[in-house]
């Protein structure tokens, strides 16, 4: 019997790549072959923010009644979560919407995640409906991308707060002022420690004590105390944290996740008592499903929390973080702000795995806002091209950080400062004969205050985010002379409009010539800058 070639799925399939989600679901109706075929392919990306699964929410989560006439007029439903609180109002048409019963849609909705979830590889959630749907009975567990929006469009319960009570008398800051020239701590000015010399015995300066080496480079006493070699907070921050005061609901998963886990926030004194157990009844629920539903997929790749708001109430212990970071020994790309949040950022690099290549941070600082480099460096890693943190380190603390990460073609830091001035003596050699690494970096973005030492070193970088100046004649010099292949020059933070009072075109305005002499460039972005035209219309 001959076989038609739509009958044969082994090559049906070859087609389902190239189809988009409606033909596929046309694809899945039209028989039983075609059926088993493409529903592996219907369900492998999953998006809850786009139109289709906003109405299917929307039905299920409004629990107002609707009319059930014929009419085609538009009305403003109210959208809520399950236990009521309204998230946000939304126009549409009552005649595609029957009367709301939320327990038999939501089982609807779960059943159909228990039947089709383990074909989903890619899983964008923002609803914390789908969230519980996917987690509950562990039927997605062939993830490889999670990117969770939570909080993006819907709000936890409402805190209610008590009466704000009478204000306290100011009081005159004054009596502080003759005490400050007791202080033992020296101060943080700029990201640096100002460390004063130690007087001698005979009155004078004495000499400043031998100073570490680390891979070539000299380090002081002051960098060992802002940079985090053998690093020391240099003030105290209170703790947030206390043992918890309120009753949780037992674990969802306690094979997971269990109250040993948590550290909860202390209570604002301005909210009650029963909003504040509420709202944090609400995040305990929705932190379950969360951890749950990473710890059940070892094989992801990727994890993007970075549009998931912070679980404010309390917090996640560093340990059962780590511990669930070393289960995804396959991730290569994690985009941790917010959900993982102030880590202490090297045990965060000891929990993942050798072979991760992108990494956007907000790790744990000292109170300087110092980005922390250890005694002694970590191990040389060779995969990491995307390293994206917070904190400011010097030109010295930048190179041994490319030395650590040698093909790193990305970096972000908050500043890069110069070198403190004991660097500058001639007796001492603060910077190495040749980078140990950086000749890859295609992008450093952060502010810099020494460009031209970072461009001798790092030759490579062709991509440009100015810190919100404009171009400017120094700029434009600056980049000609270090940076001659460049392809990229975006200003950072532009204005949203230009202003109808400065509309003259300067006489100095340097972008003619910086278009003119930077073959390479493929972006232009500054809205501040001018092109002449008709100068330009007579360039080759």
């Amino acid at each position: 019997m001959k076989q038609a070639f739509v009958d044969i799925p082994e090559l049906v399939t070859h087609l389902a790549p190239y189809l988009s989600p409606a033909d596929l679901l046309s694809c899945v109706q039209l028989n039983s072959t075609w059926n088993t075929a493409f529903i592996p392919f219907l369900w492998r990306s999953i998006d809850d923010s786009i139109h289709s699964w906003g109405d299917i929410l929307l039905q299920i989560t409004n629990l107002r009644p609707q009319p059930q006439s014929p009419a085609t007029t538009t009305e403003k439903a109210i959208e809520t979560t399950p236990n009521n609180t309204p998230v946000g109002v939304r126009t549409f048409d009552i005649s595609r919407h029957r009367d709301s019963d939320y327990n038999k849609d939501r089982d609807w909705l779960f059943a159909i995640f228990e039947r089709y979830g383990h074909h989903i590889r890619e899983l964008n959630i923002q609803s914390p409906l789908i969230l519980e749907a996917v987690s509950r009975k562990e039927s997605c567990t062939g993830l490889r991308s999670l990117v969770l929006g939570l909080g993006t469009n819907v709000n936890w319960p409402r805190t209610e707060y008590l009466p704000l009570p009478p204000p306290l008398p100011q009081q005159s800051l004054l009596p502080i002022l003759p005490g400050l020239g007791t202080l033992d701590t020296p101060p943080v000015v700029g990201g640096s420690v100002a460390v004063a010399p130690s007087p001698s015995a005979d009155g004078g300066m004495g000499a400043a004590p031998d100073l570490p080496a680390f891979e070539g480079f000299e380090v002081a006493p002051a960098t060992v105390a802002a940079h985090g070699f053998d690093a020391t907070s240099v003030d105290q921050v209170e703790d947030p944290y206390q043992e918890p005061d309120v009753e949780l609901s037992d674990p969802l998963f306690p094979d997971h996740l269990t109250l040993a886990d948590l550290i909860i926030t202390k209570r604002d004194e301005r909210v009650t008592p029963e909003s504040d157990k509420a709202r944090k009844e609400y995040m305990w629920t929705i932190a379950q499903h969360t951890w749950h539903l990473i710890r059940t997929n070892p094989g992801l790749v990727r994890i993007d929390t970075s549009r998931c708001y912070r679980f404010y109430d309390f917090g996640i212990s560093d340990d059962f973080i780590f511990a669930t970071l070393r289960l995804l020994k396959h991730l290569k790309d994690l985009n941790g702000n917010d959900l993982f949040k102030d880590l202490h950022f090297w045990r965060l690099w000891d929990a993942l795995p050798a072979k991760i290549e992108s990494l956007s941070i907000i790790a744990s600082l000292s109170p300087s806002g110092v980005f922390p480099l250890p005694d002694p460096l970590p191990k040389v890693n060779t995969s990491l091209k995307v390293l994206l943190a917070g904190g400011s380190t010097t030109v010295n603390g930048l190179l041994t950080l490319m030395s650590i990460f040698p093909n790193l073609t990305r970096l972000g830091l908050q500043k890069v400062e110069k070198n403190p001035e004991y660097m500058s003596n001639p007796n001492s050699i603060p910077l190495p004969p040749s980078p140990f690494g950086g000749q890859y970096l295609r992008k450093l973005e952060g502010s810099v205050e020494d460009w031209e030492t970072v461009f001798h070193y790092i030759p490579s970088i062709v991509e440009w985010d100015a810190q919100g100046e404009p171009l400017d004649e120094d700029l434009a010099l600056l980049l000609k002379d270090h940076c001659p292949n460049l392809e990229s020059f975006k200003q950072q933070y532009p204005p949203w409009f230009i202003d109808e009072r400065f509309t003259a075109v300067p006489d100095d305005d340097p972008t003619n010539q910086f278009l003119i002499t930077h073959h390479h460039l493929r972006v232009f972005d500054s809205i501040v800058n001018y092109i002449k035209v008709d100068e330009m219309l007579r360039e080759p």
